[in-house]
């Protein structure tokens, strides 16, 4: 029904074959800058309540993410 695969990795040696470019540069819309933002977080464990083990739940929280930090980077011309 479907016809085989293979990944194909760019060749590291020729900089067109490992850079994203957009072939329709009409179609395009400028921006004047753009954001690039990174949380950091560190995972703390869950309390344990074996008072709510039902069974009816399939998943369980094991851990919370602990929000540690943050940057955001303003990309423009």
């Amino acid at each position: 029904m479907h016809r085989p695969q293979q990944t194909v990795f760019p060749n590291p040696h020729d900089p067109k074959s490992y850079k994203l470019s957009f072939c329709s540069r009409y179609q395009q819309i400028p921006l004047p800058f753009y954001l690039v933002a990174d949380f950091e977080s560190f995972l703390t464990p869950m309390p344990t309540d074996d008072n709510d083990d039902d069974g009816l739940r399939k998943t369980r929280i094991i851990d919370t993410h602990e929000v540690s930090g943050f940057c955001v980077h303003r990309v423009s011309q």
